[in-house]
């Protein structure tokens, strides 16, 4: 009889943990997920080490340094100067592309392509990547439109 309680305890137990154990092991996923999306596309360095700060200046983008780096979204972000290292730390959510890098047009068209250094767009004071030159001329032709279609796809 007690061999009986205690298997039927052992039992319960498992069949509790079971569900526990599949909940645990989908939030990793989750979180192994989400990490994957926030480290830049698994880059050593986000932007493959332009200064993001730099796209908002006049001169317009130019590469980081080592000498000045940060840690932001699991990805080390380059910099040209302290100044620049600074003022993202203040504010990355200023300075960060949006659709996390992704190009907006792409998106609209059902497509998750990562934007590039070398195709930009600033509306607004923010950072817009698409992927290639026909991309990037399709949104400077029409940059709301994108960008509120894109929205609804990210």
């Amino acid at each position: 009889m007690i061999k009986s309680v205690n298997m039927a305890l052992i039992l319960a137990a498992m069949m509790l943990a079971a569900p526990s154990t599949a909940i645990a092991q989908k939030d990793l996923a989750a979180q192994q997920a989400l990490a994957e999306r926030n480290s830049w596309y698994g880059k050593p360095f986000a932007l493959n080490g332009q200064d993001v700060v730099s796209f908002h200046e006049a001169s317009g983008p130019v590469a980081g340094t080592e000498d000045y780096t940060t840690m932001w979204d699991n990805t080390e972000w380059r910099f040209s100067s302290a100044e620049n290292r600074d003022a993202f730390e203040a504010d990355p959510a200023r300075y960060v592309p949006e659709f996390g890098g992704y190009c907006p047009v792409a998106l609209t068209q059902g497509d998750a392509k990562i934007g590039t250094a070398e195709h930009f767009t600033l509306v607004d004071e923010k950072l817009y990547l698409n992927y290639n030159q026909e991309a990037e001329n399709s949104f400077d032709d029409n940059p709301i439109g994108y960008i509120a279609a894109a929205k609804l796809s990210f």
